[in-house]
């Protein structure tokens, strides 16, 4: 289960803006989520792409791979916008992206930055993102990835240790005092992540953020490692 991610889900069923041929208004804020998150009072950010150009995959790679960004999606309703599959995005956008657009908790759209050239220099996307994240929760978008990022860390920690107490437990060949004192500690384990987790539950609702907390059955399937 990763807490972190760059996915955007595809847009769907564009509204009475389908038509519109205003570029700063009209057809991107025509898709469900959009008015959805504009409903729910969520942040949004549109990713426009071409899913045909050769540099798309890589682009996409360098994006998931990088943390802060990943922390700082977490607030976001995410959309993408393929011009490949989309005549109209392919009209209005297909000469900028990739493009990103940024709208705030009341559906204004906040503005937008394009990375022409596929080259992965995040700053100014980051820009946007704080801009837009301005006033939304209780802390900066600055202050909400530190935090994250501890809790991701926390996370990997108490993972790591469960891991080494389970290990030792195989390895004790039926050492009932052996096995009691690490099934103690493992239990001090479980009490000290669900401490964590109940922080996180804590920051991600403070931020206002768009993707909600991991719920008992993700964290049991989680792979080893928080992130």
């Amino acid at each position: 289960m990763a807490r972190i991610s760059a996915k955007f889900d595809p847009a769907k069923s564009p509204g009475t803006g389908e038509k519109a041929q205003d570029k700063t208004a009209g057809y991107l804020e025509s898709f469900k989520q959009l008015a959805d998150a504009k409903k729910n009072g969520q942040l949004a950010l549109v990713y426009i792409f071409d899913s045909k150009n050769a540099k798309q995959r890589s682009f996409d790679t360098t994006m998931t791979a990088n943390e802060e960004l990943g922390i700082a999606l977490k607030l976001f309703r995410r959309v993408g916008v393929d011009v490949a599959k989309d005549a109209i995005a392919r009209e209005q956008f297909g000469n900028n992206v990739p493009l990103f657009v940024a709208y705030n908790a009341k559906g204004v759209r906040i503005g937008d930055t394009e990375l022409r050239g596929y080259k992965p220099k995040f700053s100014g996307l980051m820009r946007l993102l704080g801009k837009a994240a301005k006033g939304h929760g209780k802390m900066s978008l600055k202050s909400f990835v530190k935090n994250y990022r501890s809790i991701l860390n926390k996370i990997d920690q108490i993972e790591n240790k469960k891991g080494n107490v389970a290990a030792a437990i195989a390895r004790a060949n039926g050492n009932a005092k052996k096995i009691k004192d690490l099934s103690k500690k493992s239990d001090e384990l479980q009490k000290d992540e669900a401490k964590i987790l109940e922080n996180e539950k804590k920051v991600l609702t403070a931020a206002k953020a768009a993707d909600l907390p991991p719920t008992k059955k993700d964290v049991a399937n989680a792979p080893a490692g928080g992130g």
